[in-house]
């Protein structure tokens, strides 16, 4: 849980690879999630599972 405080007290959006090695980004604040999602409450990809059995 500390990685994720740390990471939510450095900034709100983060890049990062998934297990796959696929580019993804990090959305560390309700807020900037709403936000993102931009009112029409789709992602602008599917969302999947990171973790296997997650």
């Amino acid at each position: 849980m500390r990685a994720y405080a740390r990471l939510r007290e450095a900034g709100p959006v983060h890049r990062a690879n998934s297990p796959d090695g696929a580019s993804i980004w990090l959305v560390t604040r309700y807020a900037d999630v709403k936000a993102g999602l931009g009112g029409n409450g789709h992602l602008a990809s599917p969302p999947r599972r990171l973790i296997p059995g997650g």
